[in-house]
């Protein structure tokens, strides 16, 4: 189960910074399948979902390594399961 409020990343980057550009281009396309996936994480619904997918994004764009990423579909998985599973320990 997700809950709101775990830690946040500030990003200092403009809107013409690579890393927001790879973020648009790799990441972003892949929200209605990461819908799907957040869901199996959550027991109260598409709120706590979307708040696991913002997190998980947060968490992606503010990876120091973005570059060296290879799958970028399987790594933001990994980040929204890790972020449940932080979550769930509370």
């Amino acid at each position: 189960m997700f809950r709101p409020g775990g830690p946040r990343f500030p990003m200092e980057a403009s809107e013409d910074d690579p890393r927001w550009g790879w973020f648009r281009r790799e990441i972003l396309p892949l929200e209605s399948e990461l819908k799907a996936y957040a869901v199996r994480f959550c027991r109260s619904g598409s709120a706590e979902a979307e708040d696991l997918i913002h997190e998980s994004f947060a968490r992606a764009i503010a990876y120091a390594n973005w570059r060296s990423i290879d799958n970028p579909a399987g790594f933001v998985k990994r980040v929204m399961k890790n972020v449940a599973l932080d979550t769930a320990r509370g």
